[in-house]
């Protein structure tokens, strides 16, 4: 039982690291640099940037 939680907890690990990491070559972490909050704020006030942060973050989950 321990080695099937090992081995998939190592295995999530790993994917967080690699989708961290591809977000920061992508340049997507720039556009809420402060995360969790996003300038301060939990959500942008503005609803363009809002939108276009909703957008990047369902086009970067579905690739």
């Amino acid at each position: 039982m321990y080695k099937k939680l090992t081995l998939t907890s190592v295995i999530v690990a790993a994917v967080v690291a690699m989708v961290a990491v591809m977000l920061r070559i992508s340049g997507t972490v720039s556009i809420c640099p402060d995360w969790p909050t996003c300038f301060g704020q939990l959500l942008p006030l503005d609803m363009a940037q809002f939108e276009q942060l909703l957008a990047e973050k369902i086009s970067r989950l579905s690739t």
